[in-house]
């Protein structure tokens, strides 16, 4: 166990947006931002990695409405502080910053300057957790997505590899024969409910309501759905977000106590004949807004599409090429809590359950709350979203679940507690660390890179031994050159493979942090973050490359 649409956004009309990509990461959205008022060319959009379904769980074996599975208390790992340094691997690495750096120069056009340019590194043995290379590898810096890595690992640490997300749920009232004089409640336990792998199956997550009531002898409550969101956030903006034009995109979805589908819509076009009308799908179904639906099929290829959510419609209009593939985008819904309440509302009643009254919102449950159920979701089941393929809005759900359980709150304050109580406890210096939020999306969040190797070392001590922990979060991680958003990087190269990291992108912002087996079998890992002024294409034409290089550099042992 731990030891411890080619993508061409655009904003339309606030706030309406445009954006159809090829990745829903945050790193691969804002790579493009800021974007200029325009419609967009769409192409398929890749699906997350699947997910299991929630389980449904007899009355009788719900003890209390929050249970996790209790993980092994972990042992901190005691780090080598002796410094080996591989001066040849250090001198190869300041090398490959220079050569980057006179790269990133030419790309700005001679805008990009050294003082504002910040590189650390920082390379540890994975065997014995001494460093064996630093390059201001101490200095705290904007991380960007690697912060999934500390969200990720706190979850394991605090929940257990078989953790679970519960959302419990019960009645008020009396309950006479099928019938219930009162309200039915669904408590908030931070589920993302993430999508398991085919559109529009995400819904059916929630038909285990309406099974454990009909198992209760329950058809029909006279009073209202109550969506009680108890600790967590009111879903909002995070602080230091990405700007307003993006917010409408799925990489700015929001978290909150009861979401479904990670709080995200997504939208899938098929071409019809030529003057007829596309095939047009949105799920999460119902989504409890009002729509503009309407895709005209054209000849060829030419296509544009309008897509985007605002406060009370969703839209899918324009014109969509036959000679297209279908493809799927994905946005933000402005309301996460009301898409799971109009979600779950449509389940009860297919599943023959009926609701007299109105869905609701309250914080607290009445005194006379009985639970009758509850859903279940692996907490695994959140980590190769997260970590491969980097999704904001499930990281989030972890970040403010955490802090419902183990930091006081669903709350930015609650989750940066719990996870520093995991850090500490695998025996982490959190000095200097700020978390904010659990994706990294907030320019607030400060990090260095001792942190993520340090924190790596400790997950991943016990891999050979079987560990299921660390087998789950080395599992979660993208691998170079064949998963996730590292699918077409260093594809080809010495590091294909032997690469288990996590991207990171934001403006001005770049960074890699992770495990690499080098070519003699040494298991090393490492931390690249790159804090840069806000200058286009420097990412993906000079830092991504340069993290590259240097992964490549130890794998092999040479420059």
């Amino acid at each position: 166990m731990f030891k411890r649409a080619l993508v061409l956004g655009a904003v339309v009309a606030a706030p309406l947006l445009l954006w159809l990509g090829s990745d829903s990461s945050a790193e691969a959205g804002q790579e493009r931002a800021p974007v200029e008022p325009k419609l967009s060319w769409i192409a398929n959009q890749p699906a997350p990695a699947p997910a299991g379904p929630a389980e449904a769980v007899a009355p009788g074996e719900l003890a209390e409405p929050h249970a996790t599975a209790a993980p092994r208390v972990p042992r901190p790992r005691q780090l080598d502080p002796i410094a080996r340094t591989d001066t040849a691997l250090e001198t190869d690495l300041e090398t490959l910053v220079d050569r980057w750096f006179v790269r990133a120069r030419e790309v700005s056009g001679g805008k990009l300057t050294g003082p504002e340019t910040e590189v650390s590194v920082h390379v540890r043995d994975l065997a014995t957790g001494a460093t064996i290379a630093d390059l201001r590898g101490s200095r705290l810096m904007r991380p960007a997505s690697n912060l999934k890595l500390l969200t990720t690992a706190a979850g394991l640490v605090l929940m257990g590899p078989e953790g679970e997300f519960v959302t419990p749920f019960g009645i008020t009232g009396r309950q006479s024969g099928a019938v219930v004089d009162g309200d039915l409640v669904v408590l908030a336990g931070g589920d993302p409910f993430c999508k398991d792998g085919s559109l529009g199956a995400v819904e059916a997550r929630l038909d285990a309501v309406a099974e454990q009531l009909r198992q209760g002898g329950i058809r029909h409550i006279r009073g209202d759905l109550v969506l009680d969101e108890g600790d967590f956030l009111e879903p909002g903006i995070g602080p230091a977000w990405p700007s307003s034009n993006q917010h409408w995109a799925d990489y700015c979805a929001l978290a909150a106590g009861l979401t479904l589908n990670g709080g995200v819509l997504e939208a899938r076009v098929t071409p019809g004949a030529v003057g007829a009308k596309a095939s047009l799908e949105v799920h999460p179904a119902p989504h409890g807004l009002d729509t503009k639906y309407g895709v005209m099929t054209v000849p060829g290829t030419a296509s544009r599409v309008l897509v985007g959510a605002t406060t009370n419609r969703v839209t899918v209009s324009g014109k969509y090429g036959a000679s297209n593939q279908p493809y799927e985008a994905a946005f933000r819904h402005p309301d996460p809590v009301g898409l799971f309440g109009a979600v779950l509302r449509d389940r009860l009643e297919r599943g023959g359950i009926s609701i007299d009254g109105e869905t609701v919102r309250r914080r607290g449950p009445p005194e006379d709350l009985r639970l009758v159920g509850s859903l279940r979701s692996p907490i695994t089941d959140s980590l190769v979203p997260i970590n491969t393929h980097s999704n904001n809005g499930v990281a989030d759900q972890l970040f403010f679940t955490l802090g419902h359980h183990f930091g006081g709150g669903g709350t930015r304050a609650g989750g940066q507690r719990a996870v520093v109580a995991a850090l500490e406890q695998l025996g982490i210096d959190t000095a200097g660390l700020v978390q904010v939020d659990g994706s990294g999306l907030s320019r607030d969040n400060l990090v260095a890179p001792t942190h993520f190797t340090g924190l790596l070392a400790a997950a991943l001590v016990d891999l050979d031994a079987g560990d299921l922990a660390a087998r789950q979060y080395l599992q979660s991680l993208a691998i170079a050159g064949v998963t996730g958003t590292l699918e077409r990087r260093m594809r080809g190269g010495p590091a294909q493979g032997r690469c288990f990291a996590k991207t990171g992108f934001i403006d001005g912002t770049s960074s890699l942090s992770g495990l690499v087996r080098t070519a003699d079998g040494r298991d090393l890992v490492f931390s690249i973050l790159v804090n840069y002024p806000s200058i286009s294409s420097l990412n993906t034409r000079a830092w991504k490359p340069m993290q590259d290089a240097m992964v490549e550099r130890l794998v092999t042992g040479t420059l």
